[in-house]
């Protein structure tokens, strides 16, 4: 027997004008529940498209980083009383209707972080972010002992217990990394599906040394955990 649950998407935003609404459109096609975008410090229209699309709108007054949204959307989910919440990027790169696959596993085990995988089919996927994501994933999985392909995808489901347990500490694109990181260091089930991808040759707001930087230094600073 299927568990009920209550779950939440939350879509971490910062200038997502151009895809968001085709993003939500495509969210709502395979997912009933609700849907909360957190717009970043936007300097375009993202707040706007979001509240057109009726989603639960949550706004920082300036960019504080992608991490940093992603924490506004779970402290939300937690006072909601969500069983788990779902992530997705603002950009259009995931396919939202793998949602109720990944619904369907959380709710038939004991999975509490359920990774949307991209890493069986890299044809598509830039070389340089391929690389950097063997690499990260190459380290966290030897850090936690279990095997994590794709460390960087955006697109999750996230038991809200994990959330409640673990402080995180970063706000940019590092707080994804730590939370892998902090969650298998504690012992919860990280699992994955595989899923589709698409990328464009627009610019990335990753900044690649930076963040790498970022990473690098949240490794090591684990090893004092």
């Amino acid at each position: 027997m299927l568990r009920t649950v209550k779950i939440c998407v939350i879509i971490p935003a910062y200038n997502a004008e151009k895809h968001l609404s085709d993003v939500i459109n495509n969210i709502r096609a395979s997912f009933s529940g609700t849907v909360i975008v957190v717009d970043d410090g936007s300097s375009d229209g993202t707040k706007v498209v979001a509240e057109n699309a009726g989603t639960i709108v949550l706004s920082h007054r300036q960019n504080l980083g992608k991490g940093a949204a992603l924490k506004t959307g779970y402290g939300y989910a937690i006072r909601c009383n969500c069983s788990a919440v779902i992530t997705i990027d603002s950009d259009g790169q995931h396919d939202p209707v793998i949602i109720p696959l990944l619904i369907d596993a959380y709710q038939r085990g004991d999975k509490k972080i359920i990774i949307g995988s991209r890493m069986h089919e890299t044809g598509t996927m830039p070389f340089h972010r391929k690389l950097s994501n063997k690499i990260t994933s190459g380290m966290i999985s030897m850090r936690i002992n279990r095997r994590v392909s794709d460390s960087q995808s955006g697109f999750r489901l996230i038991d809200v217990d994990v959330l409640k347990r673990i402080k995180l500490s970063t706000s940019h694109f590092d707080t994804e990394s730590e939370l892998l990181l902090k969650a298998g260091l504690h012992g919860y089930h990280i699992s994955e599906i595989p899923i589709a991808s698409k990328y464009s040759d627009e610019s990335s707001s990753v900044r690649h040394f930076l963040d790498t930087w970022r990473f690098v230094k949240l490794y090591f600073t684990s090893m004092a955990w």
